[in-house]
């Protein structure tokens, strides 16, 4: 099998996105495409360590972000829905919940 001498080596945890940095240690890429990087790993999370899968958009062409911004809240709605079915992982998220509107800012918006 011939590799092109301009093939993009396999990343290291150098390139690991800002919001993910100490918390996610990547152990294999699963798959790499225009759309998305599809990596599996460990992820340090509140509860603790725990083995899981990450789908970066961070850096794709510029070109196809507007597709694999889709498709990857696509994929997150779609797990969403089976979650409560046991049959799939829970979704993580590197950021922290948003703070749900007070009252008191919430009389102002009408």
């Amino acid at each position: 099998m011939a590799v092109r001498a301009d093939a993009r080596a396999e990343p290291d945890d150098d390139d690991v996105p800002a919001e993910l940095a100490g918390r996610w240690r990547r152990s294999v890429v699963l798959k790499r495409d225009v759309f998305s990087i599809v990596e599996r790993g460990t992820f340090a999370g509140p509860t603790g360590n725990a083995d899981a899968v990450v789908r970066r958009i961070d850096d794709v062409p510029w070109w196809s972000r507007p597709i694999a911004r889709h498709f990857l809240k696509r994929e997150a709605r779609a797990l969403a829905a089976i979650g409560s079915a046991g049959i799939a992982p829970p979704l993580t998220s590197p950021h922290p919940p948003a703070r749900p509107a007070t009252p008191s800012s919430a009389a102002g918006c009408r």
